[in-house]
């Protein structure tokens, strides 16, 4: 009886809405033909939505007589096909941004033989392409040591530049700026210690450079503040800070996991005794059996290492001696590979190297074969250069086939040309753009070579000067300034600027900052503080050809998020484009979602999850991915609705996944992982995979991850700073920022970092919050095909039967159902429901037990289908549920607190 008046209540709370509706809705609201189209049912779509292969009118009105070219007042851009530019049927840009100086299609028809181009007063005007272009630049690429005109004009009558720091800051004697509040204050922030001597140049008045009472000295010799001692997070490169504290008792929420003895951390089973420290007090290594104090004759002894085996415990690990030397990282820090005499090919290059007839093997270029004698086989009888037979290597005459003489007098080698590769005597094509990385975004293979584009907001290039005789420009460098790199660790969030190399504080207190992002459009920096358990955000301005202001962050920031619906915040991710911050929280195992106009918050996901860490968005296609780290370690990806949700990596590659970025260009995942000791990518589909960097040095414990231009930035526990690497080879590998202690999450800000996209819910309508739809929705690429639904899904906010009512009202003319069919569809439930409850009685009372929702074991322990529901207040104009992932039918409401996990609240 109890439930049937529950049902009835419901079903009268529904018509009382629905009576209020119908008061209402009698006014409709003319659309504003400017900024609008008008659907026969009455409803206002933005005007953008017209024509852009979406169906958003439900008689698909909104798609029909559609035109073929741009408006008059618009520029139609030619086709490129490439990542990015397949998203949009055809790209229309404004006539004004025609001959304006910088490319806007890619097909850079925008610039063709433009005249009277004109750049702005902080810009630098290039002739490139014979003449057909003339391009502006910023400024500030002038003499910066990278060609950037094609004639290299950017580049000439250089003079170098006064190196001065600005008056609030202190030059290293390397020539880096750091701020002058930074010296003498016994923390080595000049990557060359300049800034705590004694003597010149900063004349530290200390007799004692690790004063106690206020700095604490590690066992390796480094001096931390003394509140980092004892604070779970390791500061000391041999981890002294962190042994010898006091115990925690704790206990961890995964049966295959690991308390660390003197953090509250957890960490996987697998991990404990594996000669590397990941607990930040070492526990995880201490008390292990069958471990090694010295290696056999036969084996090799890997070099004593800081945070893995000999530094601290007096343990060694051994490896078999042929590992020594043969090209992969064995021990902790790479020992093994270190110093080693160059590796000998194991084959040459066919159709491109000659191998010669000789021992050990020796590989020459046909195109440098028999120049000189060093590009010989060897002397005497060891020559191959007088030998007709062999120097006559491609058919004399035919394409791609060049004559020139010997070093031998009266003989002539005739080999194929640069861009082409010998096969069966003739010479063909080399399809150059097979080569990763050979131009950063967008290569067009030419008969025997290649060219290089870029995409909307990139300047073509040939990178820095040591590449200056490459005769094929291939570097796509984001125009709008100076990128700067932010930083938090904790106690400090900083901004470098990569050009000037200087050190700015954004914020000196931020509490205790580990995730962090940035909205650039509005001039705001977000960042999470684990220990307060909030998300704060702050005002930096959207400048972004200069210094973002200094410690700006201390004078005033906002709560954005503070409470019961927030525990342990590791990662964020905003949304530029639709005003959206998504995050991950480690203690309640859910992926949340924040309006950030209106301030309503939404639980995306709260089951399967298990240890939750890093994510990322990309707004144009309507994504979401996170790494999780758990028992199965994973990424994981779906729309920002929350539907369509897939594995798309997992196995041997994800172990301990930290680090995750996307290439919003390329459209690939970056992520790295703290155990394989590894930088990964992929598609967004999880294929195509790659290993960019593997390294025992430096990858230690990676924990965030950026991508801008050509470029990985990384943090990594076990080095001080932002280490950076080529995102296609993991070559030229650099630090930047170097003695910043406890790296936590790094970000690039720069317009590029986060670019113009268009806004699927622009005058959506929706009244509680607007979340886009996956435009990418099946787990192969190939399986993948233009869906004829709304861009985006009306979302519901609420904790009470109420307000989820209040909400469906809300929905009546955004969801093409009227409240009538829904109140309908609950009355019918009803009765369904009562008459179940009618049978029941008749059959007599059975026992049962009473299910616990506030029960974290109930979640870990069911199967999925027996927690999950189809979401009562999911977007009625959503697709079919064939179309539906794994985990689509999501819960709206969640509670939880410190002490428990909520799960699903169902009517």
């Amino acid at each position: 009886m109890r439930n049937s008046l529950a049902l009835t209540g419901f079903i009268l709370i529904a018509l009382t809405v629905h009576l209020e509706g119908l008061n209402t809705s009698g006014s409709q609201k003319a659309c504003d033909p400017n900024h609008s189209f008008k659907c026969q049912d009455d409803r206002c779509i933005p005007s953008s939505w017209r024509c852009d292969g979406d169906i958003d009118c439900q008689n698909e009105e909104d798609e029909k007589n559609c035109p073929k070219v741009c408006s008059s007042d618009e520029h139609k851009c030619g086709e490129v096909k490439s990542a990015r530019s397949s998203l949009e049927r055809f790209k229309c840009i404004p006539n004004k941004w025609v001959c304006d100086g910088e490319f806007d299609c890619e097909d850079r028809s925008d610039e063709f033989q433009c005249k009277n181009v004109s750049c702005q007063e902080n810009q630098f005007q290039c002739e490139e392409l014979s003449g057909d272009y003339s391009l502006c630049i910023p400024q500030t690429w002038v003499c910066d040591g990278q060609r950037d005109c094609t004639n290299g004009k950017d580049e000439q009558n250089c003079t170098k530049k006064a190196d001065k720091c600005p008056d609030n800051n202190f030059q290293c004697a390397n020539g880096n700026c750091i701020f002058k509040n930074w010296v003498c204050d016994g923390e080595e922030d000049c990557s060359d210690g300049s800034d705590e001597l004694v003597g010149a140049p900063s004349h530290c008045n200390k007799s004692d450079l690790c004063p106690p009472g206020d700095m604490w000295k590690c066992g390796s010799g480094e001096c931390i503040p003394l509140r980092w001692h004892c604070d779970s997070e390791v500061d000391c490169k041999d981890h002294s800070d962190e042994r010898n504290c006091s115990a925690i008792q704790h206990t961890c929420k995964l049966a295959g996991e690991f308390a660390c003895k003197s953090s509250n951390k957890c960490i996987n089973k697998s991990f404990v005794c594996d000669g590397e420290l990941d607990c930040s007090d070492g526990s995880d290594e201490d008390d292990c059996t069958d471990v090694r104090k010295e290696c056999l004759k036969d084996e090799f002894t890997c070099p004593a290492t800081y945070g893995a085996y000999g530094a601290e415990s007096g343990h060694v690990m051994c490896i078999p001696k042929s590992s020594r030397c043969n090209g992969e990282e064995d021990c902790p820090d790479g020992g093994d590979e270190k110093n080693c005499t160059n590796v000998q090919p194991v084959s040459c290059k066919p159709g491109i190297e000659y191998e010669c007839p000789s021992t050990p093997l020796q590989c020459l270029e046909y195109t440098k074969l028999c120049s000189s004698a060093k590009y010989d086989c060897g002397d005497g009888p060891m020559s191959v250069c007088g030998q007709d037979k062999i120097i006559e290597t491609c058919t004399k005459h035919s394409d791609g086939c060049s004559s020139r003489p010997s070093y031998i007098r009266n003989h002539t080698v005739l080999h194929c040309e640069e861009g082409y590769k010998l096969e069966k005597d003739s010479c063909v094509d080399i399809n150059e753009c097979l080569n990763e990385g050979i131009c950063d975004q967008i290569c067009l293979n030419t008969i025997g070579s290649y060219r290089c584009s870029c995409h909307a907001g990139y300047k073509l290039s040939f990178g820095e000067s040591r590449n200056s005789l490459t005769t094929i420009p291939s570097r796509c460098r984001a125009i709008g300034g100076d990128p700067l790199v932010l930083l938090t660790n904790r106690h400090t969030i900083r901004q470098f600027d990569l050009v000037n190399k200087m050190h700015f504080p954004i914020s000196s207190q931020p509490g205790s900052a580990v995730a962090m992002d940035f909205h650039i459009t509005n001039g705001t920096l977000i960042w999470s503080d684990v220990l307060s358990k909030q998300i704060l955000s702050c005002s930096i301005g959207n400048a972004t050809d200069a210094f973002l202001g200094t410690e700006m962050c201390d004078k005033k920031h906002d709560v954005l998020l503070s409470g019961e619906k927030i525990h342990t915040p590791d990662g964020l991710a905003v949304d530029w484009v639709h005003d959206l911050l998504f995050w991950t929280d480690g203690g309640l195992d859910q992926i949340n979602v924040l309006d950030m106009k209106t301030g309503k918050q939404r639980v995306l996901y709260s089951s399967d999850l298990e240890e939750p860490r890093a994510i990322a968005v990309d707004p144009e296609v309507g994504l979401i991915f996170w790494t999780d780290w758990g028992k199965n370690a994973r990424i994981e990806r779906s729309g920002m609705d929350g539907q369509h949700r897939v594995v798309i990596v997992q196995g041997d590659r994800v172990v301990w996944p930290n680090g995750l970025a996307l290439d919003y260009v390329d459209k690939r995942v970056y992520w790295a992982d703290a155990k394989i000791k590894s930088i990964f990518s992929c598609d967004y589909w999880g294929k195509n995979i790659k290993t960019v960097l593997h390294s025992h040095q430096f990858l230690r414990h990676p924990f965030s991850m950026a991508v801008f231009e050509n470029r990985l930035f990384y943090t990594d526990w076990e080095h001080d700073g932002v280490i950076t690497v080529n995102k296609f080879t993991g070559a030229d590998i650099e630090t930047v920022m170097e003695h910043v202690k406890s790296p936590m999450t790094v970000r690039i800000y720069h317009q590029q970092a986060q670019p113009f996209m268009l806004n699927k819910c622009e005058q959506s309508a929706c009244e509680h919050i607007c979340l886009p739809r996956a435009v990418y929705r099946e787990m192969d690429r190939t399986q993948e095909k233009t869906w004829h639904d709304r861009p985006f899904s009306c979302a519901c906010e609420g904790n009470t039967a109420s307000s989820a009512l209040e909400c469906l009202a809300d929905l009546e003319t955004k969801s093409g159902f009227s409240m009538f069919t829904i109140v309908l569809l609950l009355c019918v439930g009803g009765i369904i429901a009562a008459g179940f409850v009618m049978v029941r009685r008749k059959m007599g009372a059975r026992p049962f037990t009473a299910l616990n929702f506030d029960n974290p074991i109930y979640r870990r322990t069911t199967e999925e289908g027996d927690h999950q529901m189809e979401d009562p207040f999911r977007d009625p104009f959503a697709e079919p549920p064939s179309n539906r992932g794994r985990n689509d039918g999501l819960p709206t409401l969640a509670s939880a607190d410190d002490g428990t996990r909520g799960d699903a609240l169902s009517f």
